[in-house]
Protein backbone atom coordinates (compact mmCIF):
# COMPACT_ATOMS: atom_id res chain seq x y z
CA UNK A 1 0.00 0.00 0.00
CA UNK A 2 1.68 3.34 -1.13
CA UNK A 3 1.75 6.45 1.75
CA UNK A 4 0.51 9.52 1.16
CA UNK A 5 2.93 12.46 1.87
CA UNK A 6 1.91 14.51 4.83
CA UNK A 7 3.23 16.55 7.63
CA UNK A 8 3.62 13.31 9.70
CA UNK A 9 5.13 15.54 12.96
CA UNK A 10 1.23 16.46 13.48
CA UNK A 11 -0.49 13.94 14.79
CA UNK A 12 -3.75 12.34 12.75
CA UNK A 13 -6.91 10.78 14.02
CA UNK A 14 -9.07 9.49 11.39
CA UNK A 15 -12.77 8.67 12.94
CA UNK A 16 -15.15 6.29 10.79
CA UNK A 17 -18.60 5.49 12.13
CA UNK A 18 -20.16 1.65 10.99
CA UNK A 19 -22.95 -0.02 11.41
CA UNK A 20 -23.58 -3.24 8.63
CA UNK A 21 -21.00 -2.00 6.51
CA UNK A 22 -19.00 -5.19 6.01
CA UNK A 23 -19.23 -4.76 2.19
CA UNK A 24 -17.57 -1.11 2.08
CA UNK A 25 -15.29 -1.27 5.44
CA UNK A 26 -12.29 -2.90 4.09
CA UNK A 27 -12.13 -0.56 0.99
CA UNK A 28 -12.54 2.53 2.93
CA UNK A 29 -10.13 1.72 5.66
CA UNK A 30 -7.38 1.20 2.77
CA UNK A 31 -7.51 4.52 1.67
CA UNK A 32 -7.34 5.85 5.01
CA UNK A 33 -4.29 3.70 6.22
CA UNK A 34 -2.50 5.40 3.02
CA UNK A 35 -2.93 8.94 4.85
CA UNK A 36 -0.72 7.04 7.80
CA UNK A 37 -2.87 7.98 10.24
CA UNK A 38 -1.72 8.08 14.29
CA UNK A 39 -5.47 6.80 15.66
CA UNK A 40 -7.17 4.81 12.99
CA UNK A 41 -10.78 4.70 15.13
CA UNK A 42 -13.68 2.72 13.89
CA UNK A 43 -16.97 2.91 16.23
CA UNK A 44 -19.03 -0.22 15.72
CA UNK A 45 -22.76 0.68 16.66
CA UNK A 46 -25.25 -1.85 16.20
CA UNK A 47 -23.80 -3.68 13.66
CA UNK A 48 -24.36 -7.59 13.21
CA UNK A 49 -22.48 -8.33 9.89
CA UNK A 50 -18.86 -8.40 11.00
CA UNK A 51 -17.56 -4.97 10.48
CA UNK A 52 -15.90 -4.71 13.34
CA UNK A 53 -13.49 -7.43 13.22
CA UNK A 54 -12.55 -6.69 9.55
CA UNK A 55 -11.85 -3.24 11.06
CA UNK A 56 -9.86 -4.97 13.72
CA UNK A 57 -7.79 -6.85 11.05
CA UNK A 58 -6.73 -4.28 9.38
CA UNK A 59 -5.32 -2.33 12.68
CA UNK A 60 -7.88 -0.39 13.48
CA UNK A 61 -8.88 0.53 16.92
CA UNK A 62 -12.83 -0.80 16.97
CA UNK A 63 -15.35 1.36 19.57
CA UNK A 64 -18.13 -1.13 20.22
CA UNK A 65 -22.00 -0.64 21.11
CA UNK A 66 -24.02 -3.35 20.81
CA UNK A 67 -27.17 -0.47 19.58
CA UNK A 68 -27.05 2.05 16.90
CA UNK A 69 -25.89 5.36 18.61
CA UNK A 70 -27.93 7.33 15.94
CA UNK A 71 -26.81 10.15 13.54
CA UNK A 72 -23.37 12.19 14.31
CA UNK A 73 -22.76 10.59 17.79
CA UNK A 74 -20.12 7.83 16.94
CA UNK A 75 -18.59 10.65 15.44
CA UNK A 76 -17.98 12.53 18.94
CA UNK A 77 -17.40 9.29 20.57
CA UNK A 78 -14.09 8.54 18.41
CA UNK A 79 -13.08 12.48 19.14
CA UNK A 80 -13.51 11.91 22.68
CA UNK A 81 -11.45 8.69 22.61
CA UNK A 82 -8.26 9.92 21.34
CA UNK A 83 -6.03 12.69 21.29
CA UNK A 84 -4.73 14.36 18.19
CA UNK A 85 -3.45 17.61 16.36
CA UNK A 86 -5.75 17.06 13.19
CA UNK A 87 -8.86 15.30 13.47
CA UNK A 88 -10.54 13.49 10.36
CA UNK A 89 -14.14 12.27 10.16
CA UNK A 90 -15.38 10.13 7.28
CA UNK A 91 -18.35 7.36 6.68
CA UNK A 92 -18.05 3.69 6.39
CA UNK A 93 -20.17 3.32 3.48
CA UNK A 94 -18.27 5.62 0.89
CA UNK A 95 -15.30 4.99 -0.44
CA UNK A 96 -13.20 8.10 -0.79
CA UNK A 97 -9.88 8.23 -2.29
CA UNK A 98 -6.86 9.09 -0.02
CA UNK A 99 -6.09 11.69 -2.30
CA UNK A 100 -9.53 13.42 -2.03
CA UNK A 101 -8.88 13.52 1.95
CA UNK A 102 -5.49 14.98 1.80
CA UNK A 103 -6.72 18.67 1.10
CA UNK A 104 -8.52 18.72 4.83
CA UNK A 105 -5.52 17.37 6.28
CA UNK A 106 -3.19 20.21 4.70
CA UNK A 107 -5.30 22.42 5.56
CA UNK A 108 -5.31 21.67 9.43
CA UNK A 109 -1.68 21.55 9.00
CA UNK A 110 -1.55 25.04 7.56
CA UNK A 111 -3.52 26.46 10.28
CA UNK A 112 -7.04 26.21 9.55
CA UNK A 113 -9.49 24.98 12.26
CA UNK A 114 -12.07 23.36 10.47
CA UNK A 115 -11.71 22.15 6.84
CA UNK A 116 -14.80 21.27 4.77
CA UNK A 117 -16.03 19.44 1.81
CA UNK A 118 -18.03 21.48 -0.72
CA UNK A 119 -21.33 20.64 -1.59
CA UNK A 120 -21.77 24.73 -2.87
CA UNK A 121 -24.03 23.31 -6.24
CA UNK A 122 -26.62 22.79 -3.74
CA UNK A 123 -27.20 26.73 -3.21
CA UNK A 124 -27.64 26.98 -7.13
CA UNK A 125 -30.60 23.95 -7.42
CA UNK A 126 -33.54 26.01 -8.31
CA UNK A 127 -35.84 24.27 -5.59
CA UNK A 128 -33.59 24.13 -2.24
CA UNK A 129 -34.43 21.43 0.35
CA UNK A 130 -35.10 22.02 4.04
CA UNK A 131 -31.77 20.83 4.99
CA UNK A 132 -29.94 23.30 2.44
CA UNK A 133 -32.31 26.58 3.87
CA UNK A 134 -31.17 25.36 7.45
CA UNK A 135 -27.89 25.22 6.80
CA UNK A 136 -27.78 28.37 4.24
CA UNK A 137 -29.85 30.56 7.02
CA UNK A 138 -27.50 29.47 10.14
CA UNK A 139 -24.54 30.70 8.33
CA UNK A 140 -26.49 33.45 6.97
CA UNK A 141 -26.99 34.49 10.12
CA UNK A 142 -23.47 34.02 11.30
CA UNK A 143 -22.03 36.39 9.00
CA UNK A 144 -21.00 34.13 6.84
CA UNK A 145 -22.83 34.04 3.76
CA UNK A 146 -20.09 33.79 1.79
CA UNK A 147 -20.14 29.81 3.05
CA UNK A 148 -23.36 28.94 1.66
CA UNK A 149 -24.42 25.97 2.99
CA UNK A 150 -21.45 24.52 3.62
CA UNK A 151 -21.57 22.42 7.16
CA UNK A 152 -20.15 19.21 8.64
CA UNK A 153 -23.31 17.62 7.98
CA UNK A 154 -21.47 16.81 5.13
CA UNK A 155 -18.49 14.41 5.26
CA UNK A 156 -15.38 14.13 5.25
CA UNK A 157 -14.26 16.85 7.05
CA UNK A 158 -11.35 17.83 9.57
CA UNK A 159 -11.34 19.71 12.92
CA UNK A 160 -7.73 20.93 14.70
CA UNK A 161 -7.01 20.23 17.96
CA UNK A 162 -7.52 23.85 18.63
CA UNK A 163 -11.22 24.15 17.13
CA UNK A 164 -12.32 20.53 19.27
CA UNK A 165 -10.96 22.28 22.37
CA UNK A 166 -13.12 25.21 21.99
CA UNK A 167 -16.24 23.92 20.97
CA UNK A 168 -16.12 20.65 22.97
CA UNK A 169 -15.89 17.24 21.27
CA UNK A 170 -19.08 16.58 22.52
CA UNK A 171 -20.87 18.96 20.60
CA UNK A 172 -20.13 17.12 17.07
CA UNK A 173 -22.87 14.80 17.88
CA UNK A 174 -24.70 17.93 16.27
CA UNK A 175 -23.10 18.79 13.16
CA UNK A 176 -24.43 21.66 12.67
CA UNK A 177 -24.32 23.17 16.10
CA UNK A 178 -20.14 22.43 15.65
CA UNK A 179 -19.99 24.35 12.62
CA UNK A 180 -22.07 27.29 14.09
CA UNK A 181 -19.56 27.49 17.17
CA UNK A 182 -16.73 27.40 14.87
CA UNK A 183 -17.90 30.32 13.14
CA UNK A 184 -18.72 32.46 16.41
CA UNK A 185 -15.99 31.48 17.88
CA UNK A 186 -14.11 33.29 15.02
CA UNK A 187 -11.54 30.18 14.17
CA UNK A 188 -10.39 29.65 10.83
CA UNK A 189 -12.74 28.05 8.30
CA UNK A 190 -11.86 26.75 4.52
CA UNK A 191 -13.09 24.69 2.17
CA UNK A 192 -10.75 23.02 -0.13
CA UNK A 193 -11.97 20.09 -1.80
CA UNK A 194 -15.35 18.87 -3.81
CA UNK A 195 -16.26 15.15 -3.90
CA UNK A 196 -20.03 14.36 -4.64
CA UNK A 197 -21.27 12.64 -1.48
CA UNK A 198 -24.10 13.07 -2.07
CA UNK A 199 -24.72 10.98 -5.80
CA UNK A 200 -23.26 8.28 -3.79
CA UNK A 201 -25.57 8.21 -0.68
CA UNK A 202 -28.28 4.99 -0.79
CA UNK A 203 -31.42 6.10 -1.06
CA UNK A 204 -33.34 5.34 2.56
CA UNK A 205 -36.22 5.53 4.04
CA UNK A 206 -35.96 8.36 6.20
CA UNK A 207 -35.25 10.40 3.41
CA UNK A 208 -39.22 9.93 1.94
CA UNK A 209 -41.50 12.02 3.24
CA UNK A 210 -44.33 9.40 4.63
CA UNK A 211 -48.12 9.99 4.14
CA UNK A 212 -49.03 12.85 7.54
CA UNK A 213 -45.58 14.24 7.55
CA UNK A 214 -45.05 17.20 5.60
CA UNK A 215 -40.97 16.52 5.84
CA UNK A 216 -39.08 13.09 5.52
CA UNK A 217 -38.04 12.10 8.96
CA UNK A 218 -34.17 12.92 8.55
CA UNK A 219 -34.93 16.37 7.22
CA UNK A 220 -37.14 16.81 10.40
CA UNK A 221 -33.80 15.92 12.37
CA UNK A 222 -31.41 18.24 10.57
CA UNK A 223 -34.27 21.26 11.02
CA UNK A 224 -33.60 20.15 14.22
CA UNK A 225 -30.09 20.38 14.35
CA UNK A 226 -30.35 24.20 13.14
CA UNK A 227 -32.56 25.27 15.50
CA UNK A 228 -30.74 23.18 18.20
CA UNK A 229 -27.68 25.76 17.39
CA UNK A 230 -29.98 28.47 17.11
CA UNK A 231 -31.03 28.01 20.91
CA UNK A 232 -27.42 27.56 22.00
CA UNK A 233 -26.22 30.72 20.14
CA UNK A 234 -29.09 32.53 21.51
CA UNK A 235 -27.53 32.55 25.11
CA UNK A 236 -24.78 33.78 23.70
CA UNK A 237 -25.36 36.55 21.12
CA UNK A 238 -29.14 37.18 22.36
CA UNK A 239 -32.97 36.82 20.69
CA UNK A 240 -31.58 39.05 17.79
CA UNK A 241 -28.21 37.83 17.35
CA UNK A 242 -27.26 42.11 17.45
CA UNK A 243 -29.27 42.64 14.54
CA UNK A 244 -31.63 46.01 15.97
CA UNK A 245 -35.18 46.78 15.44
CA UNK A 246 -33.91 49.73 13.10
CA UNK A 247 -36.48 52.25 12.37
CA UNK A 248 -38.99 50.56 14.42
CA UNK A 249 -39.53 52.45 17.67
CA UNK A 250 -41.46 49.86 19.74
CA UNK A 251 -41.75 52.34 22.57
CA UNK A 252 -44.48 53.99 20.80
CA UNK A 253 -46.90 51.03 21.26
CA UNK A 254 -46.57 51.04 25.16
CA UNK A 255 -47.90 55.27 24.59
CA UNK A 256 -50.38 54.17 22.04
CA UNK A 257 -53.46 55.70 24.20
CA UNK A 258 -51.94 59.48 23.82
CA UNK A 259 -51.91 59.00 20.17
CA UNK A 260 -55.48 57.33 19.75
CA UNK A 261 -57.46 59.55 22.82
CA UNK A 262 -58.94 61.64 20.16
CA UNK A 263 -59.60 59.12 17.59
CA UNK A 264 -63.16 59.04 16.25
CA UNK A 265 -63.68 56.73 13.25
CA UNK A 266 -65.35 58.10 10.41
CA UNK A 267 -69.38 57.46 10.16
CA UNK A 268 -69.84 57.94 6.52
CA UNK A 269 -71.20 54.50 4.52
CA UNK A 270 -68.06 52.66 2.49
CA UNK A 271 -68.64 50.19 -0.19
CA UNK A 272 -67.31 47.53 1.56
CA UNK A 273 -67.85 47.48 5.40
CA UNK A 274 -66.73 44.95 6.97
CA UNK A 275 -63.20 45.66 5.99
CA UNK A 276 -60.89 48.35 7.72
CA UNK A 277 -57.89 49.48 5.45
CA UNK A 278 -55.14 50.19 8.25
CA UNK A 279 -52.81 52.47 6.70
CA UNK A 280 -49.23 53.77 7.64
CA UNK A 281 -48.07 56.92 6.07
CA UNK A 282 -44.86 58.04 7.28
CA UNK A 283 -44.13 60.23 3.68
CA UNK A 284 -45.88 62.36 1.16
CA UNK A 285 -45.58 60.34 -1.88
CA UNK A 286 -46.69 61.30 -4.75
CA UNK A 287 -49.08 58.65 -5.46
CA UNK A 288 -50.66 59.32 -1.96
CA UNK A 289 -53.49 61.66 -2.53
CA UNK A 290 -54.83 59.12 -5.91
CA UNK A 291 -54.89 56.18 -3.30
CA UNK A 292 -56.38 57.96 -0.33
CA UNK A 293 -59.09 59.10 -3.04
CA UNK A 294 -59.68 55.71 -4.57
CA UNK A 295 -60.03 54.19 -1.04
CA UNK A 296 -61.94 56.24 1.26
CA UNK A 297 -65.09 55.37 -0.02
CA UNK A 298 -64.39 51.57 -0.34
CA UNK A 299 -63.00 50.90 3.13
CA UNK A 300 -62.94 51.57 6.22
CA UNK A 301 -59.84 53.95 6.73
CA UNK A 302 -57.39 54.09 9.74
CA UNK A 303 -54.11 55.78 8.89
CA UNK A 304 -51.57 56.41 11.35
CA UNK A 305 -49.54 59.13 10.45
CA UNK A 306 -45.77 59.23 11.92
CA UNK A 307 -42.56 61.75 11.12
CA UNK A 308 -45.06 63.12 8.20
CA UNK A 309 -45.19 66.10 6.88
CA UNK A 310 -48.13 68.92 7.72
CA UNK A 311 -48.78 68.53 3.61
CA UNK A 312 -50.14 65.14 4.81
CA UNK A 313 -52.29 66.05 7.37
CA UNK A 314 -53.56 68.74 5.30
CA UNK A 315 -54.12 66.09 2.71
CA UNK A 316 -56.21 63.68 5.08
CA UNK A 317 -58.23 67.01 6.55
CA UNK A 318 -58.94 68.22 2.67
CA UNK A 319 -60.50 64.47 2.07
CA UNK A 320 -62.06 63.92 5.51
CA UNK A 321 -60.40 61.08 6.60
CA UNK A 322 -59.65 61.26 10.30
CA UNK A 323 -56.24 59.99 11.45
CA UNK A 324 -54.03 59.32 14.44
CA UNK A 325 -51.21 61.23 14.58
CA UNK A 326 -47.52 60.12 16.32
CA UNK A 327 -45.26 63.36 16.23
CA UNK A 328 -42.71 60.97 15.32
CA UNK A 329 -41.13 58.09 12.53
CA UNK A 330 -42.06 55.01 14.31
CA UNK A 331 -42.16 52.30 11.72
CA UNK A 332 -44.79 50.18 10.07
CA UNK A 333 -45.07 47.76 12.18
CA UNK A 334 -45.39 50.10 15.14
CA UNK A 335 -47.67 52.15 13.35
CA UNK A 336 -50.10 48.69 12.44
CA UNK A 337 -50.40 47.56 15.92
CA UNK A 338 -51.39 50.82 16.42
CA UNK A 339 -53.91 51.19 14.84
CA UNK A 340 -55.22 47.78 14.88
CA UNK A 341 -56.38 48.35 18.71
CA UNK A 342 -59.34 50.58 16.79
CA UNK A 343 -60.41 47.77 14.18
CA UNK A 344 -64.29 47.43 14.51
CA UNK A 345 -64.54 45.21 11.62
CA UNK A 346 -63.95 41.84 10.86
CA UNK A 347 -61.09 42.07 8.01
CA UNK A 348 -57.91 44.41 8.68
CA UNK A 349 -56.03 44.98 5.41
CA UNK A 350 -52.23 46.59 6.61
CA UNK A 351 -50.78 48.76 3.80
CA UNK A 352 -47.45 50.99 3.73
CA UNK A 353 -48.89 53.84 1.61
CA UNK A 354 -44.63 54.14 0.61
CA UNK A 355 -45.73 51.54 -1.75
CA UNK A 356 -48.09 52.28 -4.50
CA UNK A 357 -51.14 50.36 -4.80
CA UNK A 358 -54.45 50.68 -6.44
CA UNK A 359 -57.73 50.13 -5.30
CA UNK A 360 -57.94 46.25 -6.90
CA UNK A 361 -54.97 45.18 -4.96
CA UNK A 362 -56.83 45.56 -2.00
CA UNK A 363 -59.09 42.96 -2.88
CA UNK A 364 -57.15 39.68 -2.89
CA UNK A 365 -56.11 40.52 0.98
CA UNK A 366 -59.50 40.88 2.12
CA UNK A 367 -61.85 38.23 -0.38
CA UNK A 368 -60.55 34.48 1.24
CA UNK A 369 -61.08 35.84 5.16
CA UNK A 370 -64.59 37.20 3.93
CA UNK A 371 -65.18 33.95 2.16
CA UNK A 372 -63.81 32.00 5.34
CA UNK A 373 -61.25 30.14 3.27
CA UNK A 374 -58.51 31.83 5.54
CA UNK A 375 -57.51 33.95 8.46
CA UNK A 376 -54.22 35.60 7.52
CA UNK A 377 -53.77 36.50 3.41
CA UNK A 378 -49.95 36.91 3.18
CA UNK A 379 -48.36 38.73 0.56
CA UNK A 380 -47.13 36.08 -2.29
CA UNK A 381 -43.67 35.96 -2.27
CA UNK A 382 -43.07 32.05 -3.53
CA UNK A 383 -42.35 33.08 -7.10
CA UNK A 384 -38.74 34.17 -5.82
CA UNK A 385 -37.66 30.74 -4.54
CA UNK A 386 -34.75 29.69 -5.94
CA UNK A 387 -30.66 29.41 -5.45
CA UNK A 388 -30.03 30.15 -2.57
CA UNK A 389 -26.94 31.61 -3.72
CA UNK A 390 -29.33 34.53 -5.60
CA UNK A 391 -32.27 34.81 -2.61
CA UNK A 392 -32.95 37.29 -0.54
CA UNK A 393 -31.74 36.23 3.12
CA UNK A 394 -35.14 37.68 4.28
CA UNK A 395 -36.94 35.43 2.24
CA UNK A 396 -34.90 32.80 3.07
CA UNK A 397 -35.60 33.41 6.76
CA UNK A 398 -39.19 33.50 5.94
CA UNK A 399 -38.74 30.07 4.59
CA UNK A 400 -36.98 28.77 7.46
CA UNK A 401 -39.90 30.40 9.73
CA UNK A 402 -42.73 28.28 7.82
CA UNK A 403 -40.68 25.04 8.63
CA UNK A 404 -40.36 25.22 11.82
CA UNK A 405 -43.91 26.48 11.83
CA UNK A 406 -44.41 23.15 10.04
CA UNK A 407 -46.30 24.85 7.02
CA UNK A 408 -43.28 24.49 4.47
CA UNK A 409 -45.79 24.76 1.49
CA UNK A 410 -45.94 29.21 3.00
CA UNK A 411 -42.09 28.77 1.19
CA UNK A 412 -41.19 32.28 1.28
CA UNK A 413 -44.41 33.92 1.93
CA UNK A 414 -45.00 35.83 5.18
CA UNK A 415 -46.46 38.89 6.56
CA UNK A 416 -43.38 40.72 7.15
CA UNK A 417 -43.55 41.85 3.89
CA UNK A 418 -47.15 43.62 3.04
CA UNK A 419 -49.96 44.47 2.38
CA UNK A 420 -51.16 41.33 4.31
CA UNK A 421 -55.19 40.83 5.81
CA UNK A 422 -56.12 39.87 9.00
CA UNK A 423 -59.75 37.86 10.24
CA UNK A 424 -59.48 40.48 13.02
CA UNK A 425 -61.85 38.35 15.70
CA UNK A 426 -59.50 35.12 15.54
CA UNK A 427 -56.26 37.48 15.88
CA UNK A 428 -57.25 39.12 19.45
CA UNK A 429 -56.64 36.39 21.29
CA UNK A 430 -52.80 37.07 19.74
CA UNK A 431 -52.85 40.31 20.61
CA UNK A 432 -52.34 43.56 18.43
CA UNK A 433 -48.50 44.05 19.92
CA UNK A 434 -47.45 41.09 18.01
CA UNK A 435 -47.62 43.44 14.58
CA UNK A 436 -44.20 45.06 15.74
CA UNK A 437 -42.77 41.78 14.55
CA UNK A 438 -44.66 40.08 12.11
CA UNK A 439 -42.31 37.82 11.73
CA UNK A 440 -43.39 37.04 15.60
CA UNK A 441 -47.24 36.95 14.76
CA UNK A 442 -47.10 34.96 12.01
CA UNK A 443 -45.48 32.04 13.74
CA UNK A 444 -47.93 32.59 16.40
CA UNK A 445 -50.96 32.66 14.27
CA UNK A 446 -49.75 28.90 12.81
CA UNK A 447 -48.89 27.78 15.93
CA UNK A 448 -52.54 28.46 16.79
CA UNK A 449 -53.90 26.93 13.91
CA UNK A 450 -55.24 29.48 11.87
CA UNK A 451 -54.86 29.26 8.68
CA UNK A 452 -52.25 31.52 6.52
CA UNK A 453 -52.32 31.64 2.49
CA UNK A 454 -50.35 33.43 -0.01
CA UNK A 455 -53.00 36.27 -1.61
CA UNK A 456 -51.95 38.51 -4.44
CA UNK A 457 -48.58 39.13 -5.19
CA UNK A 458 -47.04 42.25 -5.25
CA UNK A 459 -43.18 42.81 -5.65
CA UNK A 460 -42.07 45.33 -3.08
CA UNK A 461 -38.51 46.01 -3.87
CA UNK A 462 -39.43 46.97 -7.77
CA UNK A 463 -42.79 48.92 -7.20
CA UNK A 464 -41.35 50.92 -4.40
CA UNK A 465 -39.28 53.96 -4.97
CA UNK A 466 -35.59 53.56 -4.27
CA UNK A 467 -35.57 56.37 -1.80
CA UNK A 468 -38.12 54.84 0.54
CA UNK A 469 -36.67 51.04 0.27
CA UNK A 470 -34.61 51.15 3.07
CA UNK A 471 -37.55 52.33 5.18
CA UNK A 472 -40.14 49.41 4.16
CA UNK A 473 -37.37 46.69 3.63
CA UNK A 474 -34.58 47.29 6.04
CA UNK A 475 -32.87 43.90 5.96
CA UNK A 476 -31.44 43.81 9.53
CA UNK A 477 -34.76 44.38 10.94
CA UNK A 478 -36.48 41.96 9.34
CA UNK A 479 -33.60 39.11 10.02
CA UNK A 480 -34.00 40.08 13.75
CA UNK A 481 -37.41 40.30 14.21
CA UNK A 482 -37.43 36.09 12.50
CA UNK A 483 -34.69 35.70 15.09
CA UNK A 484 -36.46 36.68 18.22
CA UNK A 485 -39.30 34.82 16.51
CA UNK A 486 -37.24 31.41 16.68
CA UNK A 487 -36.21 32.62 19.98
CA UNK A 488 -39.89 32.42 20.93
CA UNK A 489 -40.61 28.86 19.40
CA UNK A 490 -37.44 27.22 20.81
CA UNK A 491 -38.64 29.32 24.12
CA UNK A 492 -41.55 27.42 23.95
CA UNK A 493 -40.90 23.88 21.99
CA UNK A 494 -37.76 23.71 23.53
CA UNK A 495 -34.39 23.61 22.01
CA UNK A 496 -35.11 21.61 19.02
CA UNK A 497 -38.59 23.11 18.21
CA UNK A 498 -39.94 20.12 18.62
CA UNK A 499 -37.96 18.35 15.75
CA UNK A 500 -37.08 15.05 16.61
CA UNK A 501 -33.37 13.84 17.44
CA UNK A 502 -32.93 11.12 14.63
CA UNK A 503 -32.63 8.61 17.86
CA UNK A 504 -29.26 9.65 18.86
CA UNK A 505 -28.08 8.21 22.05
CA UNK A 506 -26.86 11.03 23.63
CA UNK A 507 -26.71 9.53 26.83
CA UNK A 508 -23.43 7.74 26.34
CA UNK A 509 -21.53 11.12 25.46
CA UNK A 510 -20.85 12.68 29.30
CA UNK A 511 -21.70 16.10 29.37
CA UNK A 512 -18.37 17.74 29.78
CA UNK A 513 -18.45 21.20 27.91
CA UNK A 514 -21.41 23.85 28.41
CA UNK A 515 -22.58 23.63 24.79
CA UNK A 516 -23.66 20.08 24.53
CA UNK A 517 -26.90 18.90 26.38
CA UNK A 518 -27.22 15.05 27.08
CA UNK A 519 -31.32 16.21 26.73
CA UNK A 520 -32.12 19.46 25.34
CA UNK A 521 -34.50 21.47 27.36
CA UNK A 522 -38.44 20.92 26.40
CA UNK A 523 -39.37 24.38 26.46
CA UNK A 524 -42.27 25.93 28.57
CA UNK A 525 -45.87 25.83 27.84
CA UNK A 526 -46.14 29.46 28.33
CA UNK A 527 -44.37 32.67 26.94
CA UNK A 528 -44.92 36.25 27.26
CA UNK A 529 -45.62 37.69 23.94
CA UNK A 530 -44.33 41.10 25.66
CA UNK A 531 -41.36 39.98 26.96
CA UNK A 532 -40.24 38.68 23.60
CA UNK A 533 -40.95 41.66 22.10
CA UNK A 534 -38.89 43.46 25.05
CA UNK A 535 -35.21 42.45 23.38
Amino acid sequence: MESIHRDTSKRLAIVVPVSNEARTIRSVLAELLKLQPDDLIVVENGSTDGSGQIAKSMGARVLSYETPLGNDVPRAVGALATDADIYLFTDSDLVIPAEQLLPLIEDIESGADMAMNAIDWCARYPKPDAPSIARYYLNLCLGRRDLGLENVLTIPHAFSRKALDRIGKEVLANPLLATALVIYEGLAVTVPTQYNVLDKNRARKAHMTLPGDKLPYAYQRMHGDATEAFAHLFTRKGPRFGFGPGLQDRSAYDNRHLYTASWVPSAKPVTEPDVTLVLSISHGTVPLRRFLEQMKDRYRLIPVVHSAEAKVTQLLERLDIPYIHIPHFVGHNVAFAIGAEQVQTPIAVFHDTLQPLDHYEIHPFAAPIRAGKAHVVVNDQSMYVGRLEGMSPVLIGNYYLNIVANEPELTTSAINLPPYGIHVPSFRDIGWAALMNPSLAQIVALERGLTVIPGLHLDIAHRTNVHWRPVLMDENTLIGDQLESLYYWVTKYGYRGGFNDGNRQRHVIPAGHPAYLVTPPVGQPHVDLHEVLSH
